[in-house]
């Protein structure tokens, strides 16, 4: 089968490159190929018959089609973009066809587009669809929803790979949005109880393989009510915001801060069974935690927090929580919170 190029002059002048061939195959237009669009003839339709006219109306759609559209060669270099494709990655087609669609591919999306190609080219399937990121000229990503279909060859051999990519960026964005509202706390940004249960859960199963355990650590605002009853919501908004900072920045990146109810936060710390560091930190959290917070309306409160901690091996979780909450409750300050 021959497989040519029919040239088409775009409304700007420059030329889109129709495959046509001369035997019927999955995908290609034929020098046979009947096509029927509105006209005054035949029926109500015009009928030609020519390779040329099928390509014509081809490149047309091509052109203005709102999706990305790139064909695609064995070597998995582009040999046609469509303007759509063009302004999505921010780059002209003459700029496009000198790379291979991993140069323009997030590093971190290459391996598993560049796997479902080869097995298209090894002919084991003919279609894959993936969400992946494009970088565009100036740096920043682009995600993309992407469908590869294969054009083949009466022998099987894959004559060129046709991709149809929809810009999907506000999506994905929406998506990491409501994500991030059902995972976080919407006041402190810190992980709420249903990712610190996931997170839980994962760190007991790496525990287990890596034979380590864990540690966990409670903390409580002393008199909080009292916070908000005496100076208002928005104190006490201010004050969990700020305790929440202060956990952050004394933790470890690799532990695990939570808002888990109203005045309560809890530390996951991986990698230790030491009831000493556990208790370290708790001492360090505590002393931390005995501070006074700047106010919307003026002034400060005075707070301080009960903390408590247990660490142990990673099978009995459950008693891990209530030894923390134990430790947490025994020392418990009852004192009412002071302005200054």
């Amino acid at each position: 089968m021959g497989l040519g190029r029919s040239q088409l002059l775009r409304p700007a002048g420059s030329a889109w490159r129709a495959p046509v061939t001369d035997t019927p195959g999955r995908g290609c237009l034929c020098r046979d190929a009947r096509l029927y669009y509105p006209g005054v003839s035949d029926g109500g339709r015009r009928l030609d018959t020519t390779a040329e006219a099928a390509a014509a109306v081809l490149a047309a759609v091509v052109e203005n089609a709102g999706l990305g559209i790139a064909l695609v060669g064995s070597d998995a270099r582009p040999f046609q973009a469509n303007p759509a494709f063009c302004r999505m990655l921010g780059r002209s087609e003459d700029e496009l066809l000198a790379m291979t669609f991993a140069d323009f591919t997030h590093p971190d999306d290459v391996d598993a587009d560049l796997a479902l190609y080869g097995e298209m080219l090894a002919g084991s399937r003919d279609l894959y669809r993936i969400q992946k990121r494009y970088l565009r000229k100036d740096g920043s990503v682009v995600w993309g929803s992407l469908t590869v279909s294969a054009v083949r060859r009466p022998s099987g051999d894959i004559a060129f790979a046709v991709g149809l990519v929809e810009d999907v960026t506000e999506r994905v964005a929406l998506q990491e949005e409501l994500r991030q509202q059902a995972l976080h706390d919407h006041l402190t940004g810190l992980p709420n109880r249903r990712l610190l249960d996931d997170r839980l859960t994962h760190a007991v199963r790496l525990a287990e393989r890596q034979s380590h355990g864990l540690a966990v650590v409670a903390v409580d605002i002393d008199a909080f009510k009292t916070v908000n009853d005496r100076f208002g919501h928005a104190a006490g908004d201010e004050v969990l915001r700020a305790v929440a900072r202060s956990l952050t920045d004394a933790c470890r990146d690799s532990d695990t801060i939570a808002r888990v109810g109203g005045d309560e936060f809890v530390v996951l710390c991986e990698g230790t069974d030491s009831a000493e560091h556990a208790d370290r930190l708790a001492q360090r959290l505590r002393a931390l935690l005995a501070t006074s917070v700047p106010l919307p309306s003026g002034g400060t409160v005075a707070i301080t927090a009960s903390v408590g901690a247990s660490a142990g091996a990673p099978g009995d979780l459950d008693g891990l929580l209530a030894a923390a909450d134990r430790a947490m409750y025994a020392q418990k300050h009852p004192a009412a919170p002071r302005t200054d």
